[in-house]
């Protein structure tokens, strides 16, 4: 005791006190997780959109590429037919 530099009652914490700056760090704390929520939000979005943009990219490639096989397949049959009524003549 004889370390402590000589303090007054003025200089202790009070309930009160503890209670104020305890307040004081939970809505700091809050306003800190408001914030991380709405940037955490916004990115989601972000990338909501982003994915829904390259699937619509990848559905429409593969529609261009079925259609592609499609009509191939449909010409390749037409072909053979074609062929083989020709030899069975």
């Amino acid at each position: 005791m004889n370390l402590i530099p000589p303090a007054g009652w003025a200089d202790v914490a009070t309930t009160a006190d503890l209670a104020a700056e305890i307040a004081g760090l939970r809505g700091a704390v809050a306003a800190g997780f408001a914030e991380v929520r709405g940037e955490s939000k916004a990115q989601i979005a972000g990338l909501r959109a982003d994915i829904a943009e390259e699937l619509a990219s990848v559905r429409s490639d593969l529609l261009r590429t079925f259609g592609t096989w499609l009509f191939a397949s449909q010409a390749g049959v037409i072909a053979a037919v074609a062929v083989l009524s020709s030899v069975l003549r």
